[in-house]
């Protein structure tokens, strides 16, 4: 598949994410994901990992499920930080930005509100705060997922209207 990537001429490849519950698992997908990236480096590709929530879960020793994925994955292994499940999972995605900074080209724009995703306009995270952090940070690209709806290209609409206004 790294391969076929190449032929499409994509510059990053995403791993999407793996459901994470112990500490063993996140040291396993970390190695996965340090020798992934080292296949895709060779190949001219960057590679970066997608979260969702179960890797913010704490440890008993108080540390992030994703933490332990990134120390495994090495600095080689890059981030697209999904900040809508990160928010979901009851962690700080301002945090994350800042601990991964200059790791993290991607960025996956969500919204949330009362615990359900909703449309970028309305819900509780300060995107223009996100954006301005992903800016200095190095973020090269902005992801925008919102909920499904009867109307996607309304909701697309929406969206790029409400970024282009921030």
């Amino acid at each position: 598949q790294l391969d076929f990537a190449v032929e499409l001429g994509c510059e990053f490849v995403v791993y999407p994410n793996a459901k994470v519950e112990t500490v063993d698992d996140a040291v396993k997908l970390g190695c996965a994901l340090r020798e992934l990236s080292e296949k895709a480096i060779m190949r001219g590709l960057r590679f970066c990992y997608h979260n969702h929530d179960s890797e913010f879960k704490k440890t008993d020793d108080g540390l992030y499920l994703f933490d332990i994925i990134a120390e495994n994955a090495g600095d080689i292994c890059e981030f697209e930080f999904d900040i809508g499940w990160i928010k979901f999972a009851g962690a700080d995605p301002y945090e994350f930005m800042r601990s991964y900074a200059g790791r993290t080209p991607l960025l996956h724009l969500r919204q949330i509100k009362d615990g359900e995703f909703c449309a970028l306009a309305h819900g509780d995270i300060d995107l223009k705060s996100i954006i301005s952090l992903g800016d200095r940070f190095g973020v090269e690209h902005y992801i925008v997922e919102f909920p499904s709806s009867v109307d996607a290209l309304e909701d697309a609409e929406n969206s790029a209207k409400f970024i282009k206004e921030l």
